[in-house]
């Protein structure tokens, strides 16, 4: 294979009659100049971006336009759909912010998230896990890891970017995602059946340096997003590929990135980020996790009717086991998500019924396929016949 390297960063002299002059940008595009002084920016090859919420327009499980805490050291903690954070020590908080009134320079997304330590210094990863029948789809290619990134806080930051496989159980990494965090300077040891794999040395990173098993990114400050990248070889027998944006030294309390427009495609080249439609989008986070509740609407006891799954009374009294049919609107990935359940009228997990203004015993999931649901509920002594009922739920089938 031959490889045409262009070394020009800025555009050349007008060439001469029916020439031409090829050369590549500062930001990795490639241009073409003719011998009228017209300058043609070479079509980009877009490509699919494997990756779920890219753009940060979903955080389900929690109230998007909040900060809200997570705190493990060892597992991955959802916040924005298919994102998880780990963090070394007590806290780390995520927040969604909409720049559609106040748009920031080079950012193309509407959205971005924003990741911050809290109450003492410490290491912070952010991972999303690929769901295999996509990742091995991938198997033996090479493609390009790019996001863009900039500081919270004035001070630069360093933070790394890395592609890690699963080679265990397909679908199933190891809970304990990071068995250790390691000193200043170290990477996350990561759990049983997880590998880094390295940056590919031959393809250089964008505005990156290849340090061992990531591509290590100077984040400068807080005014300025910049697009960083990496080129990884798939192996052939990776299970999962998980994307992971981490410190590998404490950063300060208070202190963080805010990350958009990231990507996973099948090749090397740079992308521009190509999100799809919002519907399309919401499809594939909701493969992973299903909600009675409005999109952006945080999941709660007592928080009214509003999009709750409803039914009747079957049998009066306190019979078990009665059913309320369950749809979900986006097949899942699994067949057994975990879920929850809210009562929509009090603080309890138990279906309510709206016309007696009274509660269940017991609410549960069952004859659960990826499609569809039964919620079955106990009813009480005074339920009578034909009675309304309804739940709210969410059942989280996120790898």
């Amino acid at each position: 294979m031959s490889y045409l390297q262009r070394t020009k960063r800025v555009a050349p002299a007008t060439p001469a009659a029916g020439k031409t002059s090829s050369y590549v940008t500062t930001d990795g595009r490639p241009h073409e100049l003719n011998d009228t002084g017209v300058d043609n920016m070479l079509a980009s090859q877009d490509k699919y971006n494997y990756l779920r919420n890219s753009g940060f327009w979903f955080a389900q499980r929690q109230n998007p336009a909040a900060l809200t805490t997570y705190n493990s050291a060892t597992n991955r903690l959802i916040n924005a759909d298919g994102w998880g954070v780990t963090n070394q020590n007590a806290s780390a908080q995520y927040i969604r912010t909409d720049t559609s009134t106040t748009p920031e320079a080079n950012l193309q997304s509407r959205y971005y998230g924003q990741y911050m330590k809290i109450t003492s210094a410490g290491k912070l990863e952010i991972t999303q896990c690929v769901e295999g029948v996509t990742s091995q789809n991938l198997r033996g290619r090479t493609v390009r890891l790019q996001l863009k990134m900039r500081g919270i806080i004035a001070a630069s930051t360093v933070w790394n970017i890395g592609l890690v496989q699963n080679t265990g159980a397909v679908d199933a990494p190891t809970a304990a995602f990071f068995a250790a965090q390691g000193a200043n300077g170290v990477d996350p040891t990561l759990g049983a059946s997880l590998a880094y794999i390295a940056p590919k040395a031959t393809v250089t990173p964008d505005n990156a340096a290849i340090v061992g098993n990531k591509a290590q990114c100077t984040v400068t400050n807080s005014a300025t997003w910049a697009r960083f990248g990496a080129v990884f070889d798939v192996p052939t027998t990776a299970k999962n590929l998980i994307v992971v944006i981490w410190s590998d030294s404490q950063i300060a309390a208070t202190n963080g990135v805010a990350v958009a427009e990231v990507s996973l495609t099948d090749g090397f080249e740079v992308q521009d980020w190509q999100p799809q439609s919002i519907q399309e989008e919401l499809d594939r986070v909701e493969r992973m996790y299903s909600k009675s509740f409005g999109t952006d609407t945080l999941p709660a006891q007592n928080a009214g009717l509003a999009g709750a799954v409803r039914g009747h009374v079957s049998v009066a009294g306190t019979v078990a086991g009665q059913p309320i049919g369950l749809r979900f609107r986006t097949r899942l990935r699994s067949a057994a998500p975990t879920f929850v359940f809210f009562n929509p009228s009090a603080a309890n997990a138990f279906t309510r019924n709206t016309t007696a203004g009274t509660d269940a015993t017991a609410t549960a999931a069952a004859n659960t396929s990826d499609g569809s649901s039964d919620i079955t509920f106990t009813g009480i002594a005074a339920w009578t016949v034909a009675q309304a009922v309804a739940v709210h739920y969410t059942a989280d089938a996120e790898i």
